[in-house]
């Protein structure tokens, strides 16, 4: 999952205490969360609250198309292909 952050502009506790659960619940489906766009004081709240440190690496992008090129230049699993 690919986050696009640019319109947020606070995280307070209650904020990062809903990311870590969503980070916990992707955990559970083996799912990973990057974020791109996100500004540098927000950066610092993220990393201030543990989120930043369990985002999946490179952890944040300086624009959605870069995580997006990332992703698609990755070596994940895709799904196989219906040859029926």
């Amino acid at each position: 999952v690919l986050l696009d952050a640019e319109l947020i502009y606070d995280v307070d506790s209650t904020g990062a205490q809903v990311l870590i659960e969503l980070l916990d619940t992707l955990d559970d489906r083996d799912v990973e969360l990057t974020m791109a766009r996100v500004r540098t004081e927000i950066a610092d709240e993220l990393h201030r609250a543990g989120v930043t440190q369990r985002l999946a690496p490179p952890r944040i992008y300086l624009e959605v198309d870069d995580g997006v090129d990332a992703y698609r230049s990755s070596d994940r699993d895709e799904p196989a292909e219906d040859t029926a």
